[in-house]
Order: C-alpha cells, then structure tokens, then sequence
C-alpha cells in the first residue's frame, strides 16, 4: 500500500489503484520532455476530491460561500468508503447531490447523498440570488402593467409563460401550480431512478395555497 495522501487536508487516499492514466502524443516539449495527456481518470476518486474541494478548500468558500459550515461524513473523508458506498449508487452521467434529501443536515452523508441527472438538478436549483425582489416565478411586466407568472419546463429548457395576474401572490402561486405538474412529470421521467427523488419532487409543490418567498427549489 501506498504512503497516504491527504486530500484538501482532510481526505485520505488510502487506495493503491491508479486514480488517472496518461499516454504520450508522440510529441516533445521545448525542453525534450515527453508531451503526455490524460486519457482516464477513476470517477470515483473525481468525485470524492470534487466533494473535499467544495467542503474543504478556502478558494472554493470565497466563490461559493454557501459551502461555509459544510461537513463531510467521517467515513467519507477515508476514499475507500466513498467508493464503495458510489459502486451501489445510480452515478453514471449524474451529480452528488448534498441537499435535495438533506433533512436539515449541511453536508455529505450516506443516508442524504444521492446522484442526480443535470435535467433534475436544473430543475431544483434555487434562483433566489438572480430573480430580483419578486416571489419565486414572478415578473413584472410592463406591458401589461400586471405580474407575469413563468415556469422553466425540464423538458425542452425553454421558459413558459403561465400567465397574468392582478397581484404578485396569484402569480406565484399560479407559478406553483405549474411547477408541481412538472415535477410529477419529471419523477415519472426516466430522469429519475431513485424513490427518494421521486417523493421529493412529488412533494415539494403540492402545498397551492401557500407562498414560498425563498422556496429552496425554486427555479422559474
């Protein structure tokens, strides 16, 4: 076994498999050297260091402040764990994602990760930081000089208009409503492969009467 690495000053790489593999292009630098490119790199280890960069990494808190007072498992900071715990996971062409089942918990765990497609991801991303002073999915439109309810559909990524309202909580909720009929859609999609997912796109929206001013998965 190899000497152990830390990873971001946490993570120990405790596996003697190779994590990458380069071939040479048949070129030399400047310097004679050989000119050499990566050809593969272990996706479980990827995806473990992308978790440690995120949670650990000081440059990464000052772009993405939210990862302040995150944590990782401490069965996961050791990669052998992660990685057995990902080769049971649903992971090809999908995310870790820490938040969509997270319970109140701020991190990386076993029992709240799970992967996801990017069309889910999109769907549930918050976009509180960019939609401006109006409740989630709601304009203003000047034209009408009335609110304007939209809905981003999953499906073609295409924004839809839902409709004009007389005040900004009939347009959101108007919103809403349209946002439960494709999250029905989508946990019914082949999107989606876990039952857990499946609940929580379900359940999110149901509630038409009440106004969510900072709803966490709230992307128009």
């Amino acid at each position: 076994m190899r000497g152990i690495t830390l990873v971001q000053g946490h993570g120990v790489n405790d596996s003697a498999e190779a994590i990458s593999r380069t071939e040479w292009t048949g070129e030399y630098d400047e310097k004679g050297n050989k000119k050499r490119v990566k050809v593969w790199k272990c996706p479980y280890y990827h995806s473990w260091a992308n978790m440690l960069y995120r949670v650990y990494s000081k440059e990464n808190h000052k772009r993405r402040p939210t990862y302040n007072g995150c944590e990782v498992a401490k069965e996961w900071l050791l990669f052998s764990n992660f990685k057995s715990w990902m080769i049971q996971q649903d992971w090809e062409g999908k995310s870790l994602d820490k938040d969509l089942l997270s319970q109140g918990k701020r991190g990386y765990f076993p029992e709240t990760c799970v992967f996801i497609d990017k069309t889910v991801n999109n769907f549930i991303l918050s976009s509180n930081s960019i939609r401006g002073k109006y409740l989630v999915g709601v304009c203003w439109s000047k034209v009408s000089c009335k609110y304007q309810a939209y809905c981003g559909n999953p499906f073609t990524n295409k924004r839809e208009h839902v409709g004009l309202y007389n005040t900004e909580v009939e347009a959101h909720l108007a919103w809403k409503k349209h946002k439960h009929h494709h999250a029905i859609m989508l946990a019914d999609s082949v999107y989606v492969s876990d039952d857990r997912v499946r609940k929580v796109l379900r359940d999110t929206y149901i509630n038409f009467e009440k106004v969510e001013s900072h709803i966490f998965y709230g992307k128009g």
